[in-house]
């Protein structure tokens, strides 16, 4: 179960980020939502990505994939894990055995391992710079930062959540540290659009 940064208009993803921040009863109700939404489907075997949303009348399935998710989410995990859900879903798929952790509904303190997405703002058509790079780079605990989208490429919200313009990937050692991280990198930023 990941966490998710908050998404940009109108509906577009910001990254994700290990382990979830939910309480205990939330993230059980999770896990039941999406055992039962699997059972549901008769799935007996394989890999489920399954979407929930949380609703003031409780977790609701958005979606449900036949694959590991995406996002990073297969690195993240593996980050924390030690254990890549491709090879899972590989193992999975050839009958091999298994020896996975049991999911922990409690949250953790921490140290928290993420993916965040910068997506250019919603009425951008032109990206006409991107700069800045090499503070966000040198920010306390930012791994790895990658350019999606280059000076001069067309720009639609539209595109969904692929369209972001630089990914972010890093660890933060704390929840208050990893709620800094969206702001501290678009403060540093500097990107203009048209």
């Amino acid at each position: 179960m990941t966490g998710k940064f908050a998404l940009a208009e109108p509906c577009r993803e910001t990254g994700n980020f290990l382990p979830h921040l939910e309480g205990t009863d939330t993230a059980r109700a999770v896990i039941d939502l999406a055992v039962k939404a699997a059972t549901a489907l008769g799935v007996q075997s394989g890999v489920l990505h399954i979407e929930v949303k949380l609703t003031p009348e409780g977790p609701a399935i958005i979606e449900v994939n036949g694959r590991v998710g995406g996002g990073g989410i297969d690195a993240l995990y593996s980050a924390q894990r030690g254990c890549s859900l491709t090879r899972v879903a590989a193992a999975v798929a050839v009958g091999a055995p298994l020896d996975l952790p049991a999911f922990d509904p409690i949250p953790s303190p921490g140290p928290f391992t993420y993916a965040y997405f910068v997506q250019a703002p919603l009425e951008a058509q032109r990206l006409t710079g991107l700069g800045n790079l090499e503070a966000v780079a040198a920010l306390d605990g930012v791994e790895t930062t990658a350019v999606n989208r280059t000076i001069g490429d067309y720009l639609d919200w539209r595109s969904g959540s692929m369209g972001y313009l630089v990914s972010v990937r890093g660890t933060a050692a704390s929840s208050e540290e990893l709620a800094e991280v969206p702001g501290l990198v678009d403060e540093l930023l500097d990107i203009s659009v048209e």
